[in-house]
């Protein structure tokens, strides 16, 4: 799309929406306070769904900023979001082209918590705005993006948080700093886990009708243009592979960040594996509802696991590790720290040692962002992108294993995660979860992938089982971005 044809396109739908009432005016002087000790830093929520309003939530309790704006390519989430703020006698603009939006000179700073294939682009977009960014995990869909979201960091010089919150959970930083105090003895593994009920959702024999307030070519935007294949629209967009990345890179991309931060973020690991499948439920899903992936430390193996079949057939509830079921269980020689919710450690034999608790990461994390921004600081960031994109690697590759996996016993397994400590028990606890579900494991058997490296900062892939090369290496390349909604080559 040429310069001058833009402009004439947004005018148009800018207009358009005024005519239409779905544009909110502040007077003049209420929009032209600055970011400054004295004036609030002003917001746009890009992405009205479960997370985007969680956002607005948290936002309501902090002084010194203001929402401004709001932007959702459905006009039934974007007119329930700006209702609330039009009960609170808040003035608030809505936008459902996200281009529009960033050309707001009222707008310092966004929150995007839009689905995952929108999150690179939409970064860049922002940065070439001007505008600073909250960007939702993961920061990128792939690890082709990820690299270009430290180019345009280092290019445009924004101030760019990403959204794993435990890097601001004081609970969290107290037990690790208690677990480098060499208190319980050596690490000898770690296991995340976060098992979380999920329902089937569903079979369709052909294309659903698009919902009638859905701009659906906003909607798959960088993604090749589809039919709808699922009843329902939003959320469920998770389990496609060209729009989500699976639970590994929505509830496991904490599990995974966590445990880079347990390991330190100077390091990486060795190799990464993972295995897993979709199992009980048969509907249209793509990504495993069952996925552990192994990170290679060669000193430390860790294990990063998404579990969302329930404890047994008819039930709601999940099996549990220890007690938990979303936590990174840290198995040291002296008994072991459970970091979640809140964060306890544990003697070998059970007994709580000691607790640490608060008021979590969420609001720390938005706060954290905040200064930065009003400072103009990227510095005083708790997750500025080489922690996010680095994280992103670990389960990307843990994505990429699986897909260019082959169906595996056991047995073979076992085999290939070598002489692991905790490994049998972690996969154990899988077979057996199954088992309840009347899965044979021996006839139906989990997907295994290859070991894979990451090499030359992440721009080669090399795969250690030469069956799953050719596919690893394809799902490696960058993706066939849909014009006009492409990442360039160069930032």
């Amino acid at each position: 799309m040429s310069t001058l044809t833009r402009r004439k396109f947004l005018t148009k739908t800018a207009t358009g929406l005024a005519a239409a009432g779905l544009g909110s005016t502040l007077s003049s002087r209420a929009w032209a306070q600055p970011v400054g000790a004295n004036g609030d830093i002003r917001l746009g929520i890009v992405g009205l769904g479960i997370k985007g309003s969680h956002h607005i939530k948290i936002l309501r309790e902090i002084k010194g900023v203001r929402v401004v704006a709001l932007c959702d390519v459905d006009q039934v989430y974007l007119d329930r979001a700006s209702k609330e703020f039009k009960q609170a006698g808040q003035a608030v603009k809505t936008y459902r082209d996200y281009r529009i939006l960033l050309e707001d000179k009222d707008i310092d700073a966004v929150i995007i918590a839009t689905p995952n294939h929108w999150h690179t682009l939409q970064a860049l977009w922002a940065c070439q705005a001007g505008k600073d960014i909250y960007l939702e995990k993961p920061v990128c869909h792939d690890i082709w993006e990820g690299l270009r979201l430290l180019e345009m960091e280092k290019k445009y010089g924004r101030i760019i948080q990403g959204g794993t919150q435990n890097r601001s959970n004081a609970e969290f930083k107290e037990g690790l700093k208690y677990l480098r105090s060499g208190a319980l003895g050596k690490v000898k593994w770690i296991h995340g886990i976060d098992w979380k009920y999920r329902r089937s959702m569903g079979r369709r024999r052909g294309p659903q009708r698009v919902p009638a307030t859905v701009d659906y070519d906003l909607y798959r935007g960088p993604a090749a243009m589809k039919p709808l294949y699922r009843s329902r629209l939003h959320y469920d967009w998770h389990w496609f592979w060209d729009t989500g990345n699976g639970d590994m890179g929505n509830i496991a991309a904490h599990i995974v960040d966590n445990i880079r931060h347990i390991m330190g973020d100077d390091r990486q690991p060795d190799k990464v594996m993972s295995l897993g499948g979709r199992f009980v439920y048969d509907d249209d899903g793509e990504t495993p509802n069952v996925h552990m992936a192994c990170f290679d430390y060669g000193d430390i193996p860790a294990y990063a696991e998404i579990r969302t079949i329930p404890y047994k057939p008819g039930g709601d509830y999940m099996d549990n590790l220890r007690g938990t079921r979303q936590s990174e269980i840290v198995q040291c020689e002296d008994g072991y720290i459970a970091f979640g919710y809140t964060t306890s450690a544990y003697s070998n034999d059970g007994k709580k040692i000691k607790a640490w608790s608060g008021q979590g990461g969420v609001k720390p994390h938005t706060e954290n962002f905040l200064e930065a921004v009003r400072n103009q600081d990227a510095s005083l960031l708790n997750c500025p992108m080489k922690v996010a994109v680095e994280a992103g690697e670990l389960f990307h590759m843990a994505n990429l294993s699986y897909r260019s996996g082959l169906p595996t016993s056991t047995g073979g397994i076992l085999d290939a995660i070598g002489n692991y400590p905790h490994a049998g028990e972690a996969l154990g606890s899988i077979e057996r979860n199954l088992k309840r579900h009347a899965i044979d494991l021996a006839k139906e058997q989990l997907t295994l992938g290859s070991w894979l490296s990451l090499e030359d900062g992440g721009r080669s892939l090399k795969v250690h089982n030469p069956e799953s090369d050719l596919i690893a290496q394809a799902l490696f390349q960058k993706r066939q971005y849909r014009k006009p909604y492409v990442v360039p080559e160069k930032i």
